[in-house]
C-alpha cells in the first residue's frame, strides 16, 4: 500500500508539470493560457476575489508534507487544493492585466484537467493513507484485546 501512496504522489507531481505545459482555459475561440501562464500570473486573481490559484502553493505544501513524512497534514491541504481547483468552475472570466481587464472563460482546457488530476492524485494518496492507519490501528485494538480482558478478570 505505501508503494501505491508514493506512486499517486509521484503522479500528482507528473500530471502538474504536465499541465504547465497544456492549455488551461479558453478566452476566445482560438486564444488561451497555459498552465505556465496562469501559474507566472494567476496571483492577481487572489486581488479580484478569485482564490483559485491558491491550490498551486497549497498543493505544494502537500507534496512537501509528504516528503517529510508529515502525512496527516498533507492529507488536509490535499484536499484542500482540490476544492480550490474545483472553485475555478464558479468563475466565468478572468483578470487579463494589472488594471483588472477582464475576459470570458470560454471554454476549459487538458491543462485544467490535468491540473486537477494532480490534485485528485495527492488525494487519493491521502486515502490510501487514511485506509492503513485505520487498519493499523485495528490490528493494535485486536492485539490489546486479550491484554484488557485478563485485567478485567
Amino acid at each position: 500500500m505505501r508503494i501505491l501512496m508514493h506512486m499517486l504522489v509521484v503522479g500528482s507531481v507528473v500530471t502538474y508539470w504536465l499541465c504547465l505545459s497544456r492549455p488551461g482555459f479558453y478566452i476566445g475561440p482560438h486564444d488561451f493560457w497555459t498552465g505556465f501562464q496562469i501559474l507566472e500570473g494567476g496571483w492577481l486573481a487572489i486581488l479580484a476575489m478569485q482564490p483559485c490559484w491558491l491550490a498551486n502553493p497549497i498543493l505544494f505544501l502537500s507534496w512537501i508534507a509528504y516528503l517529510w513524512k508529515r502525512t496527516r497534514f498533507g492529507i488536509l491541504i490535499a484536499w484542500g487544493a482540490l476544492f480550490f481547483m474545483l472553485a475555478f468552475n464558479l468563475f466565468s472570466d478572468v483578470i487579463r492585466d494589472e488594471a483588472g481587464n477582464r475576459d470570458p472563460i470560454t471554454a476549459l482546457g487538458s491543462g485544467y484537467y490535468f491540473w486537477l488530476t494532480s490534485a485528485g492524485l495527492a488525494c487519493g494518496a491521502s486515502l490510501i493513507y487514511l485506509f492503513t492507519e485505520y487498519k493499523r490501528q485495528q490490528a493494535a485494538r485486536k492485539a490489546m484485546e486479550p491484554a484488557l480482558r485478563s485485567n478485567m478478570n
